[in-house]
């Protein structure tokens, strides 16, 4: 979101919206084969503790849409 702010702050694009969804933080464990949902980072099985864990998903980054209007046309 910061980010976001800083490249758009006095542009044309200063009164875009950035709408953010989350997804879970998800890991599957490698030892008792268990899918827990964690902390951004947590790598440590909820169920046996194990640091033998796979990130399934939380870390993605994806744009799903960019909806733009043009003030010119609008004045026409």
């Amino acid at each position: 979101e910061f980010s976001f702010q800083a490249i758009t702050i006095s542009t044309d694009l200063e009164k875009a919206h950035l709408e953010i969804e989350s997804i879970p933080f998800i890991i599957t464990c490698r030892d008792c084969g268990i899918d827990s949902r964690t902390e951004m980072g947590s790598r440590q099985c909820l169920k046996c503790n194990s640091l033998n864990t796979t990130v399934e998903s939380g870390t993605e980054l994806r744009v799903r849409e960019i909806e733009m209007e043009d003030e010119q046309e609008e004045n026409v």
